[in-house]
C-alpha cells in the first residue's frame, strides 16, 4: 500500500490550497503508532481493524491497508489538518502521472444498493437518502464501535463534503474506467497495476 498524504497549504492569491505528496518517514511511523493505539484503547481490538498495518523502516513506508484502516488513518490525519487523497484528487494525481504502480491506493467506498455485500454498510450510509449510487470519500466517514461481526460501523461525518451521486456518479466512474458492480457497498482504490476499481467488497482485507 503506498500513501499519498494531501496538506492544507497556504497560497497567495485565493488563501488556501491542497497539495499532496508521498507519506513517509517519520510521519508515516508516527502515524501507524497512533492508529495502533487507537485500535485497542477506541475500538476493543474490533475484527475489522485487525488487517496488516505496519511501518517498513526500509522503505520508511507504511505497509498494508483496508478500507477500515483508510477511514481511521484519515480521521487521524484530519485532526492535524491533513488527509489522505478524495476520489477526485486521486483521480487528478493519476491523470497528472503522479501515482507508480506496483502498490494499492484506497480513496473510499462505492454503495450501489441495500442488499450485500456489506449490506450493513450501506444500510446505515443510505439513511441520508442520497442518489444511488454514491461514492464517499474517506474525508466524508468515520468509524464507531458496534455490536457486530466486524465490531465496527462507518459512518458519515455531519456535512459530506466529496460526495458524488446519482447520474453524476455512474457518469464518473465510467469516464474514468472505474471496475463497477451493482449491489451492495464496494471499496474505491487503484490498484498495483494503475486500474481503478470500484467493485471489491471486502473492506477489512489488507492489501500491499
Amino acid at each position: 500500500m503506498q500513501f499519498d498524504i494531501v496538506k492544507l497549504g497556504k497560497g497567495t492569491k485565493e488563501g488556501t490550497f491542497r497539495y499532496a505528496e508521498p507519506f513517509s518517514g517519520k510521519d508515516a511511523q508516527e502515524l501507524v503508532r497512533e492508529a495502533k493505539g487507537r485500535i485497542v484503547s477506541v475500538f476493543n481490538n474490533a475484527q475489522g481493524l485487525q488487517g496488516h498495518l505496519e511501518y517498513n523502516p526500509e522503505s520508511e513506508m507504511i505497509e498494508g491497508s483496508s478500507t477500515n484502516l483508510g477511514i481511521l488513518l484519515n480521521s487521524i490525519l484530519a485532526e492535524k489538518g491533513k488527509g489522505l487523497p478524495t476520489i477526485r484528487e486521486g483521480i487528478d494525481l493519476d491523470k497528472a502521472g503522479r501515482l507508480s504502480n506496483g502498490v494499492y491506493r484506497d480513496w473510499g467506498v462505492a454503495v450501489y444498493s441495500e442488499g450485500n455485500p456489506n449490506a450493513n454498510v450501506a444500510k446505515v450510509l443510505m439513511e441520508r437518502g442520497y442518489q444511488l449510487p454514491f461514492l464517499a470519500s474517506f474525508n466524508d466517514l468515520r468509524l464507531r464501535n458496534a455490536n457486530n461481526a466486524q465490531g465496527l460501523e462507518i459512518f458519515f461525518v455531519d456535512e459530506p463534503k466529496e460526495l458524488i451521486q446519482g447520474e453524476e456518479a455512474e457518469a464518473f466512474l465510467r469516464e474514468n474506467n472505474f471496475y463497477t458492480n451493482k449491489t451492495g457497498a464496494r471499496w474505491v482504490d487503484r490498484d498495483g497495476g494503475g486500474d481503478r476499481d470500484a467493485g471489491w467488497d471486502d473492506f477489512d482485507d489488507s492489501h500491499f
